[in-house]
């Protein structure tokens, strides 16, 4: 995909980090959804769960967006790990029929969001380089 083994490990990492932080998010705004459907725990909805979450879901934005010089880059590797992920989450999709699709669903959906979200700071660095006068390509 890229040549520079530097680039690689950032997206690789990205993308880990921005899974990672979208499971205590998923947990965050499922209780403040739907909070009788949690069990009784402080954690749970606290901001200590939300900063469990978003460190290093946002650092992991970071280095999705840092990582390659081309957008096409991030929606690729995007692509490649949605198929890990739902893969991950084959038990809660099918084959539990009491599984938790709603929180699968949900952290399919941060995830999403949190790649749209490195790819849009990827095309807004890109612009700007080409814009601003002055200005070098990292």
């Amino acid at each position: 995909m890229t040549r520079d083994n530097k680039a690689a490990v950032f997206l690789g990492c990205g993308f880990l980090g921005v899974m990672l932080g979208a499971m205590p998010l998923n947990g965050y705004a499922g209780f403040l959804l739907a909070p009788s459907e949690f069990h009784q725990d402080a954690f749970i909805g606290g901001i200590l769960h939300l900063l469990a979450g978003l460190i290093p879901w946002l650092a992991g934005i970071a280095l999705l967006a840092c990582g390659s010089d081309r957008p096409l880059y991030v929606l690729a590797i995007w692509l490649a790990g949605l198929a890990g992920g739902l893969l991950m989450n084959l038990p809660s999709f099918g084959l539990n029929p009491g599984g938790d699709h709603a929180g699968a669903f949900g952290w399919v959906a941060l995830v999403t969001v949190g790649v749209a979200c490195a790819l849009v700071v990827r095309l807004l660095t890109n612009i700007m380089t080409k814009r601003l006068p002055g200005a070098t390509r990292t």
